[in-house]
């Protein structure tokens, strides 16, 4: 795992806990954001769950996205999701087992452009208050282990959960053309190298997102109804390490037009767990989650359409969680 502290050439003269969130990162953002986006109930609920999670099952709660195929918004998702919980407080890590590392590029990215801006005022000679006064007013910082598909088990997951230095372990997954597991047969349970299996095995909840167009649709459908097999019989077999519970979320979904109509076909027509909000195409969120522009998620111009969808996300991925250690 990266460690979060500075290289020792930069670190001079600094705290080395500058990464940390609760000493320096967001320690002013955090209380600022919970005020202007009313979500000190959302807050207490995240605390409290994941306090349960601890206290009844000894480990940090865990979530995953998975989906058939790409340009579904899984890594969009993700990041948004870990971003606005991150904003609440929580520690949150991100396992990406996606080998094309989309996701821990963009917190990988950030950190980088952190240290880069540290190094620079140390060398301008900029106070080192100002400095960490800065971080303090800016979004926390995710932490992130990127895992080789291949060497990806439940015991590797386990283990970090049960060490429980975080608040939330998310996992994003590899995608079906190099993890072809997803046909979630019960019998490579505990095998190396099957993410899918390791993923719905070892998580509170599964995220499946899923664009609006026919084949989007199509292969969500592929993807969640062996997925809800493999969920029942591991209840049934008595092998749960948790109820591990599953919810398809819509992604890119326009204000009108033919895939808006698409997705509440399926919706009426196959009887899935759906989020209840679904997130909007925008450039703005997809530019905001990418390498190229490493500025504050949630202190844009997409903010408002951001937190209006994923706050309510975030409240149902907590229920789930919360469900899948009373099932």
């Amino acid at each position: 795992m990266d460690s979060l502290e500075l290289d020792a050439n930069i670190a001079a003269g600094y705290e080395t806990s500058v990464y940390d969130l609760k000493m320096h990162m967001g320690e002013t953002f955090i209380p600022n954001f919970i005020k202007e986006f009313g979500v000190e109930e959302l807050k207490n609920k995240i605390a409290s769950v994941s306090k349960k999670s601890i206290e009844e099952h000894g480990r940090t709660p865990i979530i995953s996205f998975c989906s058939e195929k790409g340009g579904s918004g899984k890594t969009t998702s993700c990041l948004c999701v870990m971003q606005l919980i991150a904003n609440l407080g929580f520690r949150v890590l991100l396992l990406d087992v996606d080998p094309t590392k989309g996701s821990s590029a963009v917190v990988q990215a950030r950190r980088v452009l952190i240290n880069a801006e540290i190094e620079n005022a140390d060398q301008q000679g900029v106070d080192v208050q100002n400095v960490l006064d800065f971080k303090r007013a800016s979004e926390p910082v995710i932490d992130c282990l990127e895992v080789s598909p291949s060497v990806f088990n439940a015991t590797l997951v386990q283990g970090i959960a049960e060490k429980q230095e975080f608040d939330l372990i998310v996992i994003d997954t590899a995608g079906l053309k190099i993890d072809a597991s997803a046909n979630f047969d019960i019998r490579q349970l505990g095998v190396s190298g099957k993410p899918h299996i390791t993923t719905a095995y070892t998580s509170n909840l599964v995220i499946v997102p899923t664009g609006t167009s026919n084949l989007d649709l199509n292969k969500m459908i592929a993807y969640a109804q062996p997925l809800m097999v493999f969920l029942g019989s591991l209840k049934y077999m008595g092998k749960s390490i948790v109820s591990t519970q599953y919810r398809i979320l819509a992604n890119r979904v326009e204000k009108s037009g033919s895939g808006l109509k698409e997705l509440e076909d399926a919706k009426d027509e196959v009887q899935f767990r759906w989020f209840d909000n679904s997130v909007r195409r925008s450039e703005k969120i997809a530019a905001n989650t990418s390498t190229k522009q490493i500025t504050t998620l949630y202190t844009t111009k997409v903010a408002k359409q951001l937190s209006e969808a994923f706050i309510e996300i975030v409240g149902q991925i907590y229920d789930d969680i919360e469900l899948s250690l009373e099932s």
